[in-house]
């Protein structure tokens, strides 16, 4: 017969401590993209914690890009059958910004601020107005792609996508997320 002593009791409620503090521990990665590309579509390295983003507006944002954003982030939405969607939270980490850059190259970019893992803890969309001042519905397009991009998609070499990398430029064909598009965030979401 074992005899019961101080130490293995101490040993043993710390071994239990240990395991139920561990279990109760938030992961910071729910989960890893083992499929990191596809046809026409390839993992940016990191995206949105959630099918569910929220987004603050800067002061600078005009309604002409509020617009934009939301018609482009619910482009995704209808495109997922409602599996991504995105939302206004004027706490949110993640900013939407609009700027007159007479000098950038970009019609928009988005950067990612903060990451955990292949987390974006927060990031920002950035539009220039004056790169896309005469786009008319085509900013939604532009909109959409810079979403793509905190779903968690880089750029495509594919003309026929969204995430074309030359989007702007009148180049690619895609006015929304297509079959390919929806692949990579399937992949990369799990739905």
């Amino acid at each position: 017969m074992l005899k019961k002593t101080k130490v293995g009791s101490l040993f043993a409620s710390l071994a239990i401590a240990c395991l139920l503090l561990l279990s109760n521990t938030p992961s910071s990665s729910a989960h890893t993209v083992s499929t990191t590309s596809g046809s026409c579509w390839s993992y940016l390295g990191s995206h949105n914690p959630s099918t569910s983003a929220t987004f603050k507006y800067d002061a600078s944002v005009t309604s002409t890009y509020k617009t934009a954003n939301a018609n482009g982030a619910d482009m995704w939405k209808t495109a997922t059958g409602n599996k991504l969607t995105a939302t206004l939270n004027t706490s949110s980490p993640n900013t939407i910004l609009e700027y007159w850059g007479t000098l950038s190259g970009y019609y928009a970019y988005h950067t990612v601020t903060g990451e955990n893992g292949e987390h974006q803890t927060s990031w920002q969309i950035d539009y220039n107005a004056y790169k896309m001042q005469n786009f008319g519905s085509f900013r939604d397009t532009i909109a959409a792609h810079e979403w793509g991009h905190v779903w968690g998609l880089d750029e495509s070499s594919c003309g026929q996508v969204l995430m074309y990398s030359r989007i702007g430029d009148g180049g690619g064909t895609a006015t929304s997320p297509t079959s390919s598009d929806v692949a990579g965030v399937k992949a990369i979401y799990g739905f």
